[in-house]
């Protein structure tokens, strides 16, 4: 509802009927973009599991890598759905040093994406021209005071969580916690790092076509408008869009992804037009997937199995109990 409001003050004249003034080519196009980074994400699970010997089906995989999309739509992107995706791999039967190593692979591997993109948007566009605080560039001592302030905040709340857990006796068994799992952690990575390099180069694959099958469901909306614009331009752009996404405390960044899209695009799409796109291209990457996670995981039953061949136990057999009931 928001979103519509938004879009009914930024477009000049905006109507309900200016969504027929899509191809419908270019819609299904963007829908088939929308619900592709779900099978990229699955690939990359399924490769990571083969590689630590944990049995897990594709469609198991499937299910895991749209909870991990679901969680991510309803808490703040800086939370994302990291935790859900790493307890349904440790209920799947990983260890949660070998679960915590994937999150960790999977930022690395969007890592590479992005050290890609944003030196390419410098080359070929002009980011600071487009960012939504231009007078960043100019004057960063401006913001000084704002950042300290948000650094001091942070501190005295850790400094305060670390004497409450010290005084009554958590931090020993939290700490210990810790160490187990950093062991296990460890013990992955190294795994990783002499046997697992094609493996690696296999996953980082599927997450980088993940990105950009995102980053092409706005290039097909404007294709689907018959718009003339600078595509590469748009591509190369929507990195600031996910920064700003990061930053936004709201479920799934709703209000900092819209805001974000138009002061990063008003200057590239027509006025009459920006809202109208704005909308079906949040609709798409955002509100849709909501709901087709949400039906897919109601409909998806996984059944009990056994997992057999841990890594680090070899010849142990684990009895699994079912993700869902």
């Amino acid at each position: 509802m928001l979103n519509l409001v938004f879009t009914y003050f930024i477009s000049d004249g905006f109507q309900l009927a200016n969504f027929l003034q899509f191809s419908s080519f270019w819609l299904l196009a963007a829908f088939a973009l929308a619900i592709f980074p779900w099978v990229c994400h699955a690939i990359e699970l399924k490769i990571w599991t083969s590689f630590f010997k944990i049995h897990f089906p594709f469609r198991d995989c499937i299910r895991i890598a749209v909870a991990t999309d679901l969680g991510s739509a309803i808490t703040p992107t800086m939370v994302g759905g990291g935790p859900i995706k790493v307890g349904m791999l440790v209920h799947g039967g990983m260890p949660i040093g070998q679960a915590t190593a994937m999150l960790t692979l999977t930022a690395l591997e969007d890592l590479f994406f992005f050290l890609i993109v944003i030196p390419l948007s410098f080359v070929f566009t002009d980011p600071i021209s487009l960012c939504i605080l231009p007078g960043f560039a100019e004057n960063p001592l401006h913001y000084l005071p704002n950042i300290l302030v948000v650094v001091s905040i942070l501190s005295l709340a850790t400094i305060t969580g670390i004497y409450f857990l010290k005084k009554f006796g958590y931090l020993k068994r939290i700490l210990a916690k810790i160490q187990a799992i950093f062991r296990d952690f460890m013990a992955a990575i190294h795994l990783i790092l002499k046997d697992g390099k094609l493996h690696l180069a296999g996953a980082t694959l599927a997450i980088f076509l993940r990105w950009v099958s995102r980053f092409f469901i706005l290039l097909c909306l404007v294709k689907g408008l018959d718009l003339q614009a600078n595509y590469t331009k748009l591509f190369l752009s929507q990195w600031m869009i996910d920064l700003v996404m990061t930053a936004t405390p709201t479920p799934g960044a709703i209000g900092g992804a819209e805001g974000a899209f138009y002061f990063i695009f008003k200057s590239i799409l027509p006025k009459s037009q920006i809202g109208l796109i704005m909308t079906v291209w949040r609709f798409f990457s955002y509100y849709l997937l909501l709901l087709l996670a949400a039906i897919f995981l109601n409909m998806v039953k996984i059944k009990s199995r056994v997992v057999k061949g841990d890594i680090f136990q070899k010849g142990v057999t684990t009895q699994i109990r079912p993700l869902s009931k």
